[in-house]
């Protein structure tokens, strides 16, 4: 792998320099860094311009002076830039390819991807061929997401998204007292229970109770209790 001491002559963001991929690299960890330009040492189609960005903010100004194909951005760095900043990298560079370095992709990493309009993720413990493998085919335009993580990660995501709109469904027609008493329910509490918690008849219960049932969609205490058992395992 080339090192550059001086910034490229002049290009649009994204271009090749005749066969090389010209290669940013973002991250705050010294073992991070070295590991990776280990794997990435016999590689002759790659340039790693400038040195390694180790302060977030500095990665802007960076990019702003080198215009990289590539930047592999560690997770760490994205943490410490924050949410605004991390999703003006595609706004401000529209052209940039970039892969996520993490430790352990899990469904967070899923929605900092999406989010941030990035283009794959690579763990910090991906052998050379898989780093280099990720790199060429994210310059061609292709994304590196291992099937078995994106399929993990839409189904997930999709169980999120049941347990927020049914919950949104749940509580957007509820009263306060309404509320209160359903959460009494799955707690395990009998109306007479409900009514000496709340300060309130036992009658006044069961008329709470029959109008959430009616909202919810379910005909007894059973059901009701069973929905939000539903709810919490979807969201597990």
């Amino acid at each position: 792998m080339k090192r550059k001491a001086a910034p490229p002559s002049p290009r649009r963001n994204g271009e090749h320099r005749g066969n090389l991929t010209t290669l940013a690299i973002a991250s705050p960890r010294p073992q991070v860094l070295h590991a990776l330009f280990g794997r990435l040492a016999r590689a002759n189609d790659l340039i790693v311009t400038g040195n390694p960005v180790r302060q977030p903010a500095r990665l802007f100004a960076f990019l702003e002076k080198w215009l990289p194909t590539l930047l592999i951005v560690d997770e760490r760095t994205l943490d410490q830039l924050g949410p605004e900043s991390a999703q003006s990298i595609h706004l401000r560079f529209p052209e940039l390819r970039v892969l996520l370095l993490c430790d352990h992709p899990d469904s967070r990493l899923f929605r900092e991807i999406v989010n941030n309009r990035f283009h794959g993720f690579l763990r910090i413990d991906s052998a050379p061929g898989t780093c280099l493998k990720a790199i060429r085919a994210v310059t061609r335009g292709e994304l590196w997401i291992p099937r078995a993580f994106l399929e993990r990660a839409i189904f997930d995501h999709s169980r999120q998204s049941v347990r927020e709109d049914v919950m949104a469904g749940l509580e957007a027609g509820l009263t306060r007292r309404e509320a209160q008493a359903v959460e009494y329910v799955s707690r395990g509490f009998t109306n007479k229970q409900i009514a000496g918690r709340l300060g309130i008849k036992e009658d006044t219960v069961k008329k709470h109770l029959t109008s959430v049932y009616a909202k919810v969609g379910v005909r007894r205490r059973t059901e009701l209790i069973a929905l939000r058992t539903f709810l919490h395992s979807v969201s597990a």
